[in-house]
């Protein structure tokens, strides 16, 4: 489960696949531009996930990006710096909330 609100803030499941692209219109993805979401636990933390969109604008959160990420409430933002070095701030920062999984234990075996 990853849900994106209206208030643009995202509920997730921890190792739960993701794929969302933002829609930037009217400007168009350049060669050279860059999307990037990034989280943290609070301004200036560590990144605790991290990644950029393609070209086409989508970004992909794998199962393994979670990985020694604790459950709890973080920060996102989404940020576009383009070839000529701009940088606009798409989405500002937002409530990342990643809950528990519960399947985790059962599918590797574990009760």
């Amino acid at each position: 489960m990853f849900v994106i609100n209206e208030d643009k803030s995202i509920y997730t499941i921890k190792h739960d696949t993701a794929h969302f692209t933002v829609s930037i219109a009217p400007y168009e993805l350049r060669e050279g531009d860059i999307l990037t979401f990034t989280v943290r636990k609070r301004y200036r933390s560590a990144v605790i996930i991290a990644t950029n969109a393609d070209e086409d604008g989508y970004f992909n959160i794998a199962s393994s990006d979670y990985d020694g990420v604790e459950p709890g409430y973080y920060l996102y933002d989404i940020q576009l710096t383009t070839g000529e070095g701009e940088i606009f701030t798409l989405v500002p920062p937002s409530p990342f909330t990643i809950d528990i999984e519960i399947t985790e234990e059962v599918a590797d075996g574990r009760d």
